[in-house]
């Protein structure tokens, strides 16, 4: 599964097309999808204790993501829930996935989203969510998704000059939903609409004057 499957927007922040930018696209792999299912599991066990114990989590239409990224010459694991109520479910989760694996629950403040050159990102992303470049049937807020809070995780462990992304790959399953859905508990989703616009900003390289920075990945 490649994610920011929508290659005919260019990305907002510098306006280009996404293919020229230092990561263009992500890609899952074994190892990510295994790590997906594995947090889904965990959550599968949450919610069926929670049930024989009288409780209801509060679920909406849930994605889970994980990936394996190298920055500088660490590797990086990091799992994620989406949605607003990510951190209550994932506090209920013993142990974790391993002491190698970061959880990451909460939201992304429109404030902490950055490129890969570390430059804000307040103005586009405040673009995207109003007026007449404001994204088109937003199914989740801007910050929400768990595409979006794994890659401003990789994103916030890395320097463009010291510990530069080299590599990601990452999966996004489905969970669950409070309601019907078009996805099965564990098929593999592609980005949403609002992903297609947020990601490829947090993989950018080019700087806020609209200049490409050389952003090795060797």
């Amino acid at each position: 599964m490649n994610y920011v499957n929508k290659r005919d927007i260019p990305c907002p922040h510098c306006n280009k097309n996404i293919d020229t930018h230092a990561i263009p696209i992500i890609s899952s792999d074994t190892a990510t999808e295994q790590l997906a299912k594995k947090l889904q599991e965990k959550l599968d066990g949450v919610y069926v204790t929670a049930l024989s114990k009288g409780y209801v989590l509060p679920v909406g239409a849930t994605m889970v993501g994980a990936a394996i990224a190298t920055i500088g010459s660490k590797v990086v694991k990091v799992a994620a829930l989406s949605g607003a109520n990510a951190n209550l479910i994932l506090s209920f989760i013993q142990g974790g996935l391993g002491n190698d694996v970061k959880l990451v629950g909460d939201n992304v403040a429109p404030a902490n989203f950055k490129t890969l050159l570390l430059d804000s990102l307040s103005t586009p992303i405040a673009a995207i969510t109003t007026g007449m470049a404001a994204i088109p049937d937003p199914k989740y807020p801007v910050g929400s998704c768990a595409g979006q809070k794994i890659i401003q995780y990789l994103v916030s462990q890395s320097n463009p000059t010291t510990a530069r992304i080299k590599k990601i790959n990452m999966a996004e399953i489905f969970w669950k939903s409070g309601g019907k859905s078009a996805w099965s508990t564990g098929q593999l989703v592609e980005s949403c609409n609002t992903c297609n616009r947020v990601l490829p900003m947090l993989l950018c390289n080019y700087n806020n004057d609209g200049e490409k920075v050389p952003y090795n990945l060797s």
